[in-house]
């Protein structure tokens, strides 16, 4: 059963009001329909004896605001925004939990080392473009993650950020000059920001950010905002 909650109307960082509390039951309501509909669909890959022969995948496109950090939607920088399921099934792969940083950019490399896919320019290319990488391969090892705020959400909000994650540390950047950094171990949900306490720690996620940056504009990926902004 979905657990209803009594609406509560908040305000947004542009001063929007807007009924978050519905706004979370109207988002558990798409989660146990999307649950139920990927139930359906195992069930009948058991039924139809596929299910010892099928890898099935699950990853979300992104998260959502539901007014965290005065949020209310989605399309930039913040954890509860970009942080997704990732779920991989497949015959032999024994269960368990991972909780290594990891990107969508993955999910493709995964899937073609789970079947053994041979090598070719097509798969070269792929990979060379997304610099994703097997997470189940055992050389993998977590890298630092830059992410971007969306262009949807950069027209509407009239405004841009990156962020730069690790493991311990979420490091943003916003096109109004400002600059914040979170301390993952001691503060998960991102509340307190210590960029004033480490600033050579701001320095050097700042100038790894810019080089992945960089990175991506030459690949065609991406723009500079909000390096330049």
């Amino acid at each position: 059963a979905l657990t209803v909650f009594r609406s509560k109307v908040k305000r947004t960082e542009l001063g929007n009001r807007v009924n978050v509390l519905g706004s979370v039951n109207q988002y558990d309501g798409e989660i146990a329909f999307m649950d139920h509909h990927i139930g359906v669909l195992l069930d009948y890959l058991k039924e139809a004896n596929m299910w010892n022969r099928t890898i099935v995948a699950v990853m979300g496109d992104h998260g959502e605001g539901l007014n965290q950090h005065r949020e209310p939607g989605h399309g930039f920088s913040w954890d509860e925004q970009v942080r997704v399921p990732f779920f991989i099934r497949a015959p032999g792969l024994n269960p368990r939990m991972e909780s290594k940083l990891v990107s969508a950019t993955d999910l493709g490399p995964t899937l073609f080392g789970l079947v053994g896919l041979p090598d070719s320019e097509h798969k070269s290319t792929y990979e060379l473009r997304t610099r994703g990488l097997d997470v189940l391969h055992e050389s993998f090892e977590p890298r630092p993650l830059l992410v971007q705020s969306s262009a949807r959400a950069e027209l509407i909000e009239h405004r841009s950020e990156l962020a730069l994650t690790t493991g311990r540390w979420k490091f943003m950047r916003r096109s109004d000059g400002g600059s914040s950094l979170f301390d993952l171990d001691r503060d998960p949900f991102e509340l307190h920001d210590v960029a004033v306490l480490y600033p050579q720690k701001v320095v050097e996620l700042s100038a790894v950010a810019e080089r992945l940056l960089m990175e991506q504009v030459a690949r065609g990926q991406s723009s500079r905002r909000p390096a330049t902004e």
